[in-house]
C-alpha cells in the first residue's frame, strides 16, 4: 500500500506537470526555466528552449522590448496599442505570441482569428498575472515601471493600467476591447514575421472574396519536423490527462485538476450562468462516463505511421509534403504588363487565373502538415503511460467534445487510429467476431453492402489482411484504402484474433455510424416514410444509400444535357467522376445549413482531390477547374432538393419560428430530451475596418464587435434548424452513454453521430441504441415542445408540419440504422 500511495501521488504529480504546460500557467514554468538557463548560460539546453527553437523567444522578446522603447518616439497609430503589450515582460508576451501562432496555422485560420487569438491570450496572461500575486500590487508596480521607462504625455493621459485594474475586479469583463485584442495581435504578429521568418502572409480566395491567411515558411516546416524527431511538440492548449478527469459536478467543477473550465461552452457570454432552473443532470452523467474511458496510444501501429512520415508517403488522410508546382508563366518576368501584346496579355490573364487554387492548396496542405506532426508528437508523448484519458465538454446544444485537440478520439482518421481502449475484453463468440470483420470492411470502404457480404470481403481478403499486419509498409495493399490507418489497426487486430482465437482480449474500438444521421432526425420527427428508407430507419436486406441516390439523379440530368451536346456534361460522363464520394459532403451537411455556396466548395474539393489521386480530367489552356465544378455545383443542388424533401420542409418550419422570434427581439431557447436548455443569442456586430501593416504590407482587415443586445436576424435564422438537429443527436447520444453504463458498458469513443465500444459489447450497443432513438421520438413530440416554447414570448406560431406514416418500431429492426 505505501509503494502504491508513492506511485498515486506520481502520477498526480505528472498530471499537474502537464497542466502547467497548458495555457496561461505553463507561461510561469517558461519564466522560471528561461530565467535560471540565462543565469547559467544554458538558455539553448531548456526545454522551453528547445521547444521554441533554442533562442527564438528570445530574438523575438529583443524586438518586443526594443519596440516598447523605440515607439514613442514615432508617429502613427502604433503608440496607441503598446501600453498594452507593456502590461507583460516581453519575453512571455513573446512565448504566449508564438504558441497561439502555431496553433492557428494548424487549424489554418485567418489572420483576423490569429491576431484576434494573440491579443485574447495576452490579455488572459495579464488577468491570470493579477490574480496569482499574492500581494496584490502587480498593477502599481507596472504602473511605475512604466511611467519610469518614458515621460510621454501620451503614455500618462491613457491611463490603461489603472482602468484595467478597475476591469480585472469583474472576472466576467473583458480587460480589452475587440479592437484591442486584435491590435496588440496584429503588432505581435508584425514582430513575430520581422524576427523569426516563421511565416508569411497570403491571400486565400473563395469565389470574389479574398481573406488574409497565414501559412508556414519552409524554416518553420523543417524546424517542427527536427522538432518531431526529437520527441518535442508545441503542446496545445490543452493536453490529455495522464489521470482520471474530476467527475463534472456543476457548471464549473470537473475536468482537469488544478484547470478551471465551464462545463457549457457557449458564445453567448454569461446569458448561460444567468438562467436557473438548469439540468445538467444526463448530460454530467454522460460526460462523467466518457472522461473514464481508459486510452493508450496503439504503438505498433504508430512505429508503421512514423515510419511511413519518414518516407514521405501519403497514405490514408496522411498530408502530402509536396508543393504543387505553379504552370510556367506563358510570358518574361521582366515583361510589364503595359508592353504585352494582346495574345501575351489573353494567355498572361489565363495563367493568372489557373495559379490562385494552387496557391491555396499548397497554404492547405501546409497547415494540414503542421496538424498532423503535431497528432504524431502527441503521440510520442504520451506513449509512456499506461493509459491517458481525455476531459470532455458540452457546447450549448449539448454535444460532447474532448477538450483536448489533435491526439483525440474525436481527431482525424489517423489520431483515431492511433488511439485503442487500454482495457480488454473477449471476443467469445462468431457474432463479435463478425463485428469486428464489419468494422474492418467498413474502414475499407466496403460498406454498402450487406452485412454478409462484408464478412465475406474479409474473409476472401484475409490473406492480404494478415501480410498487411505482418508486413506494414512492405505490403502496399492496405495502403490504398481511403482510411487505411484505421484498416491497418483493424489489420493488427485480426491478426491478433486469428492467432488466439476465441477468448483473445481485444482493445479496438468498433465504430457504428449513423446513415447521415441529421437526415434520419428530420425523418424520425415527421414520420417520413420516403425519408426513413432512404436513411435506414426500416429493415431493409441491403443498406440505402441517399448518396447514391442524388448521385443517380445527377448523372440522369448530365445524361440528357451530354446528349444534347453540352460539352461540360460530356466531360463529366466520360470522368466517371460522378458518383456517392462526389454528392455526400453536400448532402451531410444539408440538414446542418448546407447552401449553394458550401455544395460549390465541396465539388471543388471533390474534383481536385481526384486529380491529386491520379484520375483524369483534361481541361483545354484556355479553361480552369472551377468551371466545371461551378458548373457541376448547379445540377447537384438541384439533385439534392430533389430527393431531401421532408428534411426541408421540417427546416423551413424551424427557420421560420427563428424568424419570428428574432423580429420580436428574443433569442430562440427550447430544452432538449435530456433536459438542458439551449440557449441561441447571436448577437448583431458591427463591422470594422481596422488599417495596419505587417510586414510591410498595408492591410485593411474587417473585424466585427458586438451592437449591444440586438439579434443578428440572419445568423440565428440560419442556424436555427442546425442547432435543433444538433441538440437531438447530441441528446440520442447522452441517452445511449447512460443506458450502456446501466447495462455495464463502460468503453466508448463517441463522435456525435458514431458510436464505439468493444467488439464485446457491440451487439449490446447496437440495440441500446435503437431502442433509445425511438423512445426519445415516440415519448414526446419534440415539434410540439419547440413550438410550445416559442409560443411563451409570440401570440402566434405555424402549427406542426403534417406528420407521415413512418413507425419507428422498425427501427428497432434495421440493421443498418447504425452500421
Amino acid at each position: 500500500p505505501y509503494f502504491k500511495r508513492i506511485l498515486i501521488m506520481n502520477i498526480i504529480e505528472e498530471q499537474s506537470n502537464l497542466e502547467k504546460e497548458m495555457r496561461l500557467v505553463g507561461v510561469t514554468k517558461f519564466h522560471k526555466q528561461a530565467q535560471d538557463h540565462i543565469k547559467k548560460g544554458s538558455e539553448s539546453t531548456s526545454y522551453f528552449g528547445i521547444l521554441m527553437m533554442k533562442n527564438l523567444v528570445l530574438t523575438l522578446a529583443e524586438g518586443v522590448s526594443k519596440h516598447i522603447q523605440e515607439e514613442v518616439n514615432l508617429p502613427g497609430r502604433g503608440k496607441v496599442i503598446t501600453p498594452h503589450l507593456a502590461m507583460l515582460e516581453s519575453d512571455v508576451a513573446s512565448f504566449i505570441a508564438l504558441r497561439c501562432l502555431m496553433n492557428g496555422i494548424s487549424k489554418s485560420q485567418k489572420l483576423v482569428n490569429v491576431t484576434h487569438q494573440i491579443g485574447q491570450a495576452l490579455s488572459d496572461q495579464v488577468r491570470f498575472n493579477y490574480y496569482s500575486t499574492t500581494d496584490k500590487k502587480y498593477f502599481k508596480f507596472l504602473v511605475d515601471k512604466i511611467g519610469k521607462k518614458s515621460a510621454s504625455r501620451h503614455y500618462r493621459r491613457y491611463g490603461l493600467l489603472r482602468t484595467a485594474s478597475a476591469k480585472l475586479a469583474n472576472a466576467d469583463e473583458p480587460l480589452w476591447t475587440t479592437v484591442e485584442r486584435t491590435q496588440v495581435g496584429q503588432l505581435m504578429l508584425d514582430l513575430i514575421i520581422k524576427t523569426t521568418g516563421l511565416v508569411k502572409l497570403g491571400i486565400t480566395r473563395t469565389g470574389k472574396y479574398k481573406t488574409y491567411t497565414l501559412f508556414p515558411t519552409d524554416v518553420c516546416l523543417d524546424w517542427i519536423q527536427k522538432l518531431l524527431k526529437k520527441g518535442e511538440s508545441l503542446s496545445p492548449s490543452f493536453l490529455p490527462m495522464v489521470i482520471m478527469p474530476k467527475d463534472w459536478t456543476d457548471s464549473r467543477n470537473g475536468g482537469y485538476i488544478t484547470h478551471e473550465l465551464p462545463f457549457v461552452k457557449h458564445s453567448f457570454k454569461n446569458k448561460f450562468d444567468e438562467r436557473v432552473n438548469l439540468n445538467l443532470k444526463e448530460d454530467q452523467q454522460c460526460v462523467n462516463a466518457l472522461q473514464r474511458v481508459k486510452f493508450v496510444v496503439n504503438s505498433p501501429l504508430l512505429d508503421v505511421m512514423l515510419e511511413a512520415w519518414e518516407s514521405e508517403l501519403v497514405i490514408g488522410d496522411m498530408p502530402d509534403r509536396q508543393k504543387l508546382p505553379l504552370p510556367p508563366s506563358p510570358v518574361s518576368k521582366e515583361l510589364k504588363k503595359a508592353d504585352m501584346t494582346d495574345v501575351e496579355k489573353e494567355r498572361f490573364f489565363l495563367w493568372k487565373k489557373k495559379c490562385p487554387a494552387i496557391y491555396q492548396e499548397n497554404i492547405r496542405r501546409s497547415s494540414r502538415i503542421l496538424h498532423f506532426m503535431r497528432v504524431l508528437a502527441l503521440a510520442k508523448k504520451f506513449i509512456k503511460y499506461e493509459q491517458i484519458y481525455f476531459p470532455y465538454q458540452v457546447d450549448f446544444r449539448g454535444r460532447k467534445y474532448t477538450v483536448s485537440s489533435f491526439l483525440s478520439p474525436q481527431g482525424t482518421e489517423p489520431a483515431k487510429a492511433l488511439l485503442t481502449f487500454k482495457d480488454k475484453f473477449p471476443i467469445e463468440n462468431k457474432e463479435q467476431a463478425d463485428w469486428l470483420a464489419i468494422h474492418g470492411a467498413n474502414c475499407a470502404g466496403v460498406d454498402k453492402v450487406s452485412f454478409v457480404e462484408r464478412i465475406k470481403w474479409v474473409n476472401d481478403n484475409e490473406e492480404h489482411i494478415l501480410k498487411s499486419a505482418e508486413l506494414g509498409l512492405d505490403y502496399e495493399w492496405w495502403t490504398k484504402f481511403d482510411d487505411a490507418w484505421l484498416f491497418f489497426a483493424f489489420c493488427l487486430e485480426w491478426r491478433s484474433f486469428k492467432q488466439k482465437g476465441f477468448g483473445y482480449m481485444s482493445s479496438l474500438p468498433i465504430a457504428l455510424d449513423g446513415t447521415n444521421n441529421g437526415l434520419q432526425i428530420y425523418s424520425a420527427l415527421l414520420r417520413c416514410p420516403i425519408g426513413g428508407k432512404a436513411t435506414n430507419l426500416t429493415d431493409e436486406e441491403i443498406p440505402q444509400d441517399i448518396y447514391q441516390d442524388v448521385a443517380d439523379v445527377v448523372i440522369r440530368d448530365v445524361t440528357i444535357l451530354a446528349e444534347a451536346g453540352d460539352p461540360k456534361a460530356k466531360k463529366w460522363l466520360d470522368s466517371n467522376l460522378i458518383n456517392r464520394k462526389l454528392t455526400k459532403r453536400p448532402v451531410m451537411v444539408v440538414p446542418y445549413g448546407g447552401t449553394r455556396f458550401s455544395c460549390m466548395d465541396y465539388v471543388a474539393d471533390y474534383l481536385n482531390d481526384c486529380i491529386r489521386k491520379g484520375d483524369s480530367f483534361p481541361i483545354d489552356e484556355t479553361e480552369t477547374l472551377s468551371e466545371y465544378s461551378n458548373w457541376l455545383t448547379t445540377h447537384v443542388w438541384s439533385a439534392i432538393s430533389e430527393v431531401v424533401v421532408s428534411a426541408k420542409e421540417c427546416m423551413d418550419w424551424i427557420r421560420d419560428i427563428a424568424k419570428r422570434l428574432s423580429k420580436a427581439g428574443h433569442p430562440l431557447q427550447f430544452r432538449t430530451p435530456t433536459g438542458l436548455l439551449v440557449y441561441q443569442h447571436y448577437r448583431a456586430f458591427k463591422w470594422r475596418q481596422i488599417i495596419t501593416t505587417i510586414d510591410g504590407k498595408l492591410l485593411r482587415p474587417v473585424i466585427h464587435e458586438e451592437d449591444g443586445d440586438r439579434i443578428d436576424g440572419r445568423r440565428s435564422i440560419n442556424a436555427s434548424a442546425p442547432n435543433f438537429v444538433h441538440s437531438l443527436d447530441a441528446s440520442a447520444l447522452t441517452k445511449t452513454v447512460n443506458a450502456c453504463v446501466k447495462e455495464g458498458i463502460t468503453s466508448f469513443q463517441m463522435i456525435h453521430d458514431s458510436y464505439g465500444t468493444h467488439c464485446h459489447f457491440t451487439p449490446k450497443l447496437a440495440q441500446i441504441l435503437r431502442k433509445e432513438f425511438v423512445d426519445m421520438f415516440e415519448n414526446k413530440c419534440l415539434l410540439t415542445e419547440f413550438r410550445n416554447e416559442a409560443l411563451k414570448v409570440l401570440p402566434e406560431v405555424p402549427e406542426v408540419p403534417k406528420r407521415g406514416s413512418l413507425d419507428l418500431q422498425k427501427i428497432i429492426k434495421s440493421k443498418y440504422f447504425f452500421c
